[in-house]
């Protein structure tokens, strides 16, 4: 069960074309409308839960990715420490079990805001 988790939802005009979340140190549902793909939206998600999660003191995250969104992973600079076969409709599904250490300092001009809009990292 979710107790508490960070979200961030991507819009173009009024359109929702992506979301992910933060819940403790694992980047879940990072997802991003593949009509939005290629125009740096998962990475822009992904720089703003890398940022709340270096503001929470975080020095690690993790992710279960598809095998679709892994190559994403991996040039967020997340690395392979697993595999595993998991259900989904009845059929058997592979995802890799990711993580990355977060040993590099926020930029300068990286700001991040929380559900209220108030800054949390910047």
């Amino acid at each position: 069960m979710i107790e508490v988790t960070d979200g961030f939802v991507a819009t173009a005009g009024k359109a929702v074309v992506g979301w992910a979340n933060l819940d403790g140190d694992e980047v879940d549902q990072l997802y991003v409308d593949p009509d939005a793909g290629g125009q740096g939206v998962a990475r822009r998600l992904y720089e703003t839960i890398e940022a709340l999660a270096r503001a929470n003191g975080l020095d690690q995250l993790r992710a279960v990715a598809s095998l679709r969104a892994e190559p994403a992973f991996r040039r967020f600079g997340f690395r392979e420490v697993g595999t595993d076969q998991v259900a989904f409709n009845g059929l058997p599904f592979t995802v890799v079990r990711m993580a990355k250490h977060l040993d590099r300092p926020l930029p300068d001009q990286a700001v991040v805001r929380d559900g209220r809009g108030r800054d949390v990292a910047g």
